[in-house]
């Protein structure tokens, strides 16, 4: 870290015109000016969040945030309000994040969210939890849309967030089909007895054909 005098000098000149210019913006709308308020501009400054529960630079908050917030949205598609099983998925990733940080007794910050984060993600729910690829999958696919929209609020984001990478690939599904003695095996079954079963066995026949 660069503490030479020029740039403390550099920073405390930034710093003095964020204080001046925020006083500007709030002493006319009639907000207090106090020492709060000071130690809330000094913080934002060197970006030092409140607690843990700062949706500024706190995944766990920020995301809350974010499922209270497209709660009123409109599905453009529709014009009704986002189906309750959307909101539903995004509370299960979140719960998917929380999984991953108690087994890491750790809150991550929302610029932490990079290829490791994913990385991680993927790792422990396979691993721990046994979760299907489809499942992870879609968690990750939500964690990359939520954290980008913090740049829409001038929220530090990880680069990362953008890159391919930063994703899961689910498994191929496997083709199934009967090969040629199986399919025999079924177009010659006796169902002379039953004219129901006949019909729909021709039918199968020709379609795994």
């Amino acid at each position: 870290v660069d503490i030479t005098n020029d740039s403390i000098k550099e920073r405390t000149e930034k710093l003095r015109k964020i204080v001046f210019d925020k006083f500007i913006e709030d002493f006319p709308k009639g907000n207090p000016i106090n020492s709060d308020w000071l130690i809330k501009i000094i913080n934002e400054f060197h970006e030092r969040p409140e607690g843990e529960d700062d949706p500024k630079y706190f995944v766990t908050p920020y995301f809350k945030q974010y499922i209270e917030e497209i709660k009123a949205n409109i599905n453009l598609a529709t014009g009704k309000p986002l189906a309750p099983r959307t909101i539903t998925r995004f509370a299960y990733t979140l719960k998917h994040i929380n999984q991953l940080e108690e087994h890491l007794s750790k809150k991550y910050r929302i610029i932490e969210i990079d290829l490791k984060f994913c990385n991680d993600f993927v790792q422990y729910h396979k691993e721990a939890n046994k979760y299907e690829d489809s499942v992870i999958s879609k968690s990750l696919k939500q964690i990359k849309q939520v954290i980008k929209t913090a740049r829409t609020k001038q929220i530090k984001v990880n680069a990362e967030i953008d890159s391919d990478k930063f994703t899961f690939k689910k498994s191929e599904t496997i083709d199934t089909y009967l090969n040629e003695e199986e399919i025999n095996i079924i177009y010659n079954y006796d169902l002379s007895d039953n004219q129901s079963l006949d019909k729909v066995r021709d039918l199968l026949i020709t379609g795994v054909w």
